[in-house]
């Protein structure tokens, strides 16, 4: 790669060049079919997103017979409501209906939804729904679980029979019913080697013990179910089939014997290995009696450089099996799926219509700074000094999410206090003291731009809610410090709005609420840190409830985390905490 900042971008630009029925909008980074603008006018139009890393999908899905558009995410990180709302813009049919299609990770269910509520307070379409995939049958969805099954290579099968629906004509509720037939009936477990390597992380990537794999590993690195001793292609295709049949989510549904099978190259696995697991998988199906009535193998949805293969099982009911082969069988131009075009000289981008589009009904108020004025000596000396404490700890942020997650956090953190510092020493960002609102929002409108995942839209949540909290205050000495506890007290109610997540969960919640409550409690930035500290400390021997580090540390007999080696603050509170400590180190010398 070239660098790791314009990785994702510089693809996409790459894909759209090779592929001539491909338009992409390099600044929101969503790929659009050549025909998006005559598709939102005579069907139904569908459209996805998500995490980079995971190419094919979601652009090279896109074209005749499939997905509309799709806005793409950096590395494992869900794009931002922004981004998904330029798309929306561009797509969303207000004659036909909308349907939006995300796998189940916290980021994207966010950010899509925040998209959706924006669209539809803009009037764009009538009917735009959000629908979740989580195939993941190895891990999470139990009926205690608040993180449920992940979306895995399943949701392609969605897209497929969802595009196909929707280009024979039906009706958005049809395409919705053909969407959540695959849904109900789909399962995945994969199975890797080697987990993948996040590209500028400075960490390598997990490593297993010996000849050692994983069973039920996750697409972004997160660990499965079980850990075995690496055996024959015949065996692991016994045990990932085995489970999921036996699975909860897939009992009963496989009356009619008859089976779809999805084998997905999860990144470093060679032709020769696709070609015999391929075998081996039909092979065994047809020893328990089962018809496979159609079979897919290839790269559909990777993890970067993972070694390692999925299996997808989509269970076909009597009723729907005309439906899902008509479906499935309809010819497609896309880049992902079969039918491979190259193409030179073609052009790549989309149109200006598409890129006035995208912009309209962003925020063009201008705003101006104040020379010499309180937010110049004292916020914006701060905001540089929070920016610069976590730039520094990146390494350590990574590193920990190394071990409790997928090792992109610290790389966020980074890039979205990069891009605020980077504004600053632009005079991008005013500081204005009439309008302390206007600085706080152009901060979340960069953090939108450059963080994106979950952290990013509970950073965006609350300097919104934080700055409406300025916006609307009535107090006559707008700064006092006894003001800022009523501010964030207010920021914290409208977050928790939008996340289950508390103290006790291991998130950045766990310090975000002591800061908070500490500060209106006693009215000082000092107590408040030192209670930020003691939180993050306390994350260290937290189980943890939310996001993708529940994946973590469990084997088969549910015994979580008995590797020391878990023992390390969670790295979202750490990173939210040097955030916090930097401002207040600058503030307090103002």
């Amino acid at each position: 790669m070239n660098e790791a900042d314009s990785l994702v971008a510089e693809s996409l630009q790459g894909l759209c060049q090779v592929h001539p029925h491909l338009r992409l909008d390099l600044d929101h980074k969503v790929v659009y079919s050549e025909q998006a603008a005559q598709l939102r006018d005579s069907q139904v139009t569908v459209i996805c997103g998500g995490g980079s890393g995971h190419e094919p999908s979601h652009a090279g899905l896109v074209g005749k017979g499939m997905l509309t558009a799709a806005v793409a995410g950096n590395v494992f990180a869900s794009p931002s409501a922004t981004q998904v709302l330029s798309c929306l813009r561009n797509v969303a049919s207000a004659k036909h209906g909308t349907l939006v299609v995300v796998k189940n990770y916290t980021g994207d269910i966010i950010n899509f939804g925040r998209a959706l509520e924006r669209a539809r307070a803009e009037g764009l379409a009538e009917k735009i729904e959000l629908l979740v995939v989580g195939d993941d049958v190895g891990v999470g969805g139990g009926e205690d679980s608040a993180v449920g099954r992940r979306g895995l290579a399943g949701t392609v099968l969605v897209h497929k029979c969802a595009g196909a629906a929707a280009a024979l004509g039906g009706t958005f509720e049809q395409v919705k019913a053909a969407a959540e037939t695959v849904v109900s009936n789909v399962g995945t477990i994969g199975v890797a080697l080697r987990p993948c390597t996040v590209p500028g992380t400075a960490n390598e990537a997990r490593q297993f013990k010996g000849h050692e794999i994983e069973l039920g590993m996750g697409i972004h690195g997160e660990p499965g179910y079980q850990t075995a001793q690496l055996s024959t292609s015949k065996n692991l295709v016994k045990l990932i089939i085995d489970k999921i049949l036996e699975s909860n989510p897939m009992k009963g549904k496989f009356a009619n014997k008859k089976v779809i099978l999805l084998v997905n190259n999860l990144g470093g696995s060679t032709a020769l290995e696709m070609g015999i697991v391929s075998k081996d998988a039909v092979e065994y199906l047809e020893s328990k009696s089962f018809e496979v009535l159609r079979l897919y193998s290839g790269h559909f949805m990777t993890a970067l450089d993972m070694q390692g293969v999925s299996l997808t099982l989509l269970a076909v009911p009597t009723e729907s099996e005309k439906d899902l082969l008509t479906w499935l069988d309809y010819p497609v131009e896309v880049a992902g799926w079969s039918n491979l075009m190259g193409s030179k000289g073609k052009p790549w981008s989309v149109s200006e219509d598409f890129i006035e589009r995208a912009a309209s009904g962003s925020d063009k108020t201008e705003t101006t700074t104040t020379k010499d004025g309180y937010l110049v000596k004292a916020w914006k000396p701060a905001i540089i000094a929070a920016c610069e404490a976590a730039i520094k700890e990146e390494p350590k942020i990574t590193a920990y999410d190394t071990i409790w997650g997928d090792g992109d956090c610290g790389l966020t953190l980074k890039g979205g206090a990069s891009a605020i510092k980077k504004a600053i020493e632009a005079d991008q960002i005013p500081f204005d003291d009439q309008n302390p609102a206007a600085t706080i929002m152009k901060i979340s409108e960069i953090v939108e731009q450059t963080m994106g995942g979950t952290s990013g839209g509970l950073y965006c949540i609350f300097l919104d809610a934080l700055a409406n909290a300025f916006r609307t205050s009535n107090s006559a000495d707008l700064y006092a410090v006894k003001q800022w506890g009523t501010y964030l007290n207010s920021a914290l109610a409208s977050l928790q709005k939008y996340t289950t997540a508390r103290v006790g969960h291991r998130t950045l919640m766990d310090v975000l609420i002591p800061f908070v409550e500490k500060f209106a409690q006693e009215n000082s930035f000092e107590a408040a840190v030192k209670e930020a500290s003691s939180a993050v400390d306390s994350t260290i021997d937290m189980i943890p409830l939310r996001g993708r580090a529940t994946y973590v540390g469990h084997g088969e007999d549910e015994q979580p985390y008995k590797d020391p080696k878990y023992r390390v603050p969670d790295p979202g509170a750490y990173g939210l905490y040097q955030l916090l400590q930097g401002f207040y180190n600058s503030s307090k010398s103002a």
